[in-house]
């Protein structure tokens, strides 16, 4: 290693699914980065996403300001994409439509998960002011159990007609007259 030049170089490789297309970019301290390989690259990276046709990794589509305000402002008009819409827009924004349509689905799950997340914000809220009335109601009855008050009255029930409140049937007899209980 003595007479070997050091290697200063930086080099990016970027891989796909296609089998031995690996694309590199080197850097060197030295020398100007040319627009010219990335051009290149670009273009066998298009060529490689478009041979890979079964899940592989892909380049992900950055859309521009321009067109997320266009895909929000149809998406708050419209929450459902019609055909006619969704070609209309792909054209409008030079998109395929299978871009416009993922675009919107992914929209559909960003809104749907935060209504969930806000309903569960407020599922915890309410939860935890039902455990703290239930904390509060157990002490309280703890409390009226320690304290030593009055307990439960009984209540006499008339047997002529088996309620708790007075009534003008006679009371049973147990050794009185009239209805009077001599006891």
């Amino acid at each position: 290693m003595e007479g070997a030049e050091c290697d200063t170089s930086l080099t990016l490789s970027v891989g796909g699914a296609c089998a031995g297309a690996l694309a590199s970019i080197q850097f060197h301290a030295l020398v100007p980065f040319h627009h010219q390989h990335q051009e290149e690259e670009e273009e066998e990276e298009e060529a490689c996403s478009r041979k890979n046709t079964a899940g592989g990794t892909r380049k992900k589509l950055r859309l521009s300001q321009e067109q997320q305000a266009l895909l929000e402002g149809n998406f708050r008009e419209h929450t459902t994409l019609a055909p006619k819409l969704k070609q209309e827009l792909a054209s409008r924004l030079n998109i395929q439509q299978r871009q416009v349509e993922v675009w919107f689905q992914n929209r559909k799950a960003r809104n749907k998960l935060k209504q969930t997340e806000a309903e569960l914000e407020t599922l915890k809220k309410y939860h935890e002011r039902l455990s703290e009335e239930n904390r509060r109601l157990k002490r309280e009855v703890e409390e009226l159990r320690r304290s030593p008050g009055p307990r439960a009255t009984t209540l006499a029930i008339c047997s002529a007609c088996s309620r708790k409140t007075s009534c003008r049937a006679p009371l049973q007899r147990q050794g009185g007259t009239n209805g009077v209980s001599t006891s």
